[in-house]
């Protein structure tokens, strides 16, 4: 068993205070069935607090440089955002400290949805400017 590259990926978003205090919020009031990440925590004070964790992982490493990334489901027409991107090689154990932390975030759809929808309106109408300009 070799290593392998794995990574995880993030709407990049310019994260203020309120903002930041959103997702805080949907952290504090999700519920199991809407935001467990994929039921990796048992006990509902155990998925809260990765996510809560994750979160400040995000706000304390935001400003890391950031990718782009053409998401689509119609060619002719693709929805383009800028996002972050943690990962390397491993062996079975996570390649980077910011690793499960975006994966806990990346299986909550609500925070998922709304760092999605941050990507796009800091990047603005994505589908009526296809040249990505670099985000704020």
């Amino acid at each position: 068993m070799g290593a392998d590259f794995i990574f995880q990926a993030l709407p990049a978003c310019h994260l203020t205070e309120v903002r930041l205090a959103a997702l805080w919020l949907l952290a504090n009031t999700a519920t199991l069935e809407n935001a467990a990440p994929c039921g990796l925590y048992e006990g509902d004070a155990d998925w809260r607090r990765a996510l809560l964790a994750a979160i400040d992982c995000l706000a304390s490493e935001y400003d890391r440089e950031v990718l782009r990334w053409d998401v689509t489901d119609d060619p002719e027409n693709p929805l383009r955002f800028p996002v972050w991107i943690t990962g390397g090689m491993s062996s079975g154990d996570p390649p980077t400290d910011a690793y499960e932390h975006f994966h806990n975030l990346g299986q909550c759809p609500p925070i998922l949805d709304l760092l999605l929808t941050w990507a796009q309106e800091d990047l603005g109408d994505a589908r009526l400017n296809p040249t990505p300009r670099p985000a704020p």
